[in-house]
Formats: C-alpha cells, structure tokens, sequence
C-alpha cells in the first residue's frame, strides 16, 4: 500500500470503535455509523542531506569528490613514476634539471612543442598512410607515444628536483640529495591544486577565492609541464655548450 493513503466511508458503514488515519486522509459520508471518536494523524517525513558542504541530490558533492579523487590519483601516479626515475637513472634527471633551470627558454620550447604537436601527429600519421611502405609503421606510435609521455614525466620531475633544490638552498648540480628535493618540488607545484580540490567539496568553490585557488593551481602546473617538456626535448635538440661533467652524488634521502 502507498503510503499516505486516503481511508473512505460509504453512506452504509458502519465502524464500532475509533476512526484512526496516520499520514493519509479520511473522507467520511455523513451517513456513516461511527460509536467511536475520529483522529487523523499527521507524518514529516524528514528531509535529509547527503554531502560535504552539498546536498548530493544536485551531483555537486558527487561531481566535486570524483575531481579530488582523479586529480589524487593522477598526481599519485606522476609521483611514483617520477620517484623511479629519480632513483633508477639521476643522471639523466639531473642533466633535464640543469637544462630546466634556464626555465624561460625551456618554457617557451615545450611550449612550441605542445602547439605543434597535434599538427605534427596528423601529418605524420597522413604521411604514413599514404605511402603504402609507412603503413606498417602506423603500430609504432603508441608506443612512440609512451615514451614521450614518460620522458615529459621525467622532464617534470626534473623540473621539481630543480625547484625543491632551490627551497633549501642549493642547486640541482650539486644537490646531493635528488628525492629529498624531488618530494619538495612535487609538493610547491601540485600543492596548490590539492587545496583546491579540497575546496570545491564545499560551497567555496563558486567564490572569487574558490576560482581563483583553482585558477592558479592549474596554472602553477601548467607551467611545471611545459618547462619540463622543453627540459626533456632540448636534450635532443640542443647541443651541450661544453658544461663539465657533473659529479656522481647520492639519491638517497
């Protein structure tokens, strides 16, 4: 039965005690026998919210924990990967971080880079379907593909070895202590973007302060990538100006 139902008396009933409706309503016919007293109760049913700081019922709450959690889970991937190549080849880290230094034109090639990229791509790809020779080839690029996303990793983790050095004071060629400044660095650039996350699970997201926090959180890590892609790709495309070797130091903590 759905409840509030409505309980009705034809002219012929005839009820020996008390007439009780709870939530629903009662149409008697004044015709209607009733020895007993009429009551009629009223249910509330309580409205409940579901969410940090939002209801759940308009997806906002729901909308807002799904964005912390991949952006948690993206930077905890980036921050894993980025650890393995720190400790598994700091040399080469170094070397990106030493490049990533000069920040302005690492930034304005990665830059470049991400502009010509897509364009770059389809070219290569008509090229490829064209001659008939290149069509095998076609297989290679996701796998060229992946390997540019973990040297753009790697040039971002040198881009925050480079910075964390700078905090404490010293400089990524002669730091000592690669992950140490790897985890400072990795936190000045993302940490901005944690907090506005964690914003936007409450009200404070649709404030100047909530979009400007989150504004400047992808802003700080727009510019991390970008540098560090130019870091990684100078490598390739720039020759050394003759820089002495730089000395073997520990990964260590």
């Amino acid at each position: 039965v759905d409840l509030p139902a409505t309980l009705r008396l034809g002219p012929k009933a005839v009820v020996g005690g008390d007439v009780t409706t709870v939530g629903g309503e009662a149409v008697i016919d004044p015709a209607a026998t009733i020895r007993g007293k009429v009551d009629t109760a009223v249910v509330v049913w309580p409205e409940v919210e579901w969410g940090v700081g939002w209801p759940m019922g308009n997806w906002s709450g729901w909308w807002a924990l799904g964005a912390l959690s991949a952006t948690g889970l993206r930077l905890s991937l980036v921050l894993v990967v980025s650890l393995l190549l720190t400790v598994l080849v700091p040399g080469w880290i170094r070397s990106m971080g030493v490049r990533a230094s000069s920040a302005f034109s690492s930034g304005l090639l990665g830059a470049a880079a991400e502009i010509l990229f897509i364009p770059v791509l389809i070219a290569l790809v008509v090229t490829l379907v064209i001659s008939i020779v290149g069509i095998p080839l076609l297989g290679a690029i996701p796998l060229a593909l992946a390997l540019g996303a973990l040297a753009w990793t790697g040039g971002f983790a040198a881009v925050a070895v480079c910075l964390g050095a700078r905090l404490r004071g010293s400089s990524i060629a002669t730091s000592s202590s690669l992950v140490s400044d790897l985890l400072i660095g990795f936190v000045a650039i993302t940490g901005l973007t944690i907090v506005a996350h964690v914003i936007s699970l409450g009200p404070g997201w649709m404030t100047p302060v909530g979009w400007m926090t989150r504004a400047a959180g992808l802003a700080i890590e727009y510019v991390g990538w970008t540098i560090g892609l130019g870091a990684a790709l100078s490598g390739r495309f720039v020759r050394s100006n003759g820089m002495p070797p730089l000395p073997v130091q520990s990964t260590t903590f």
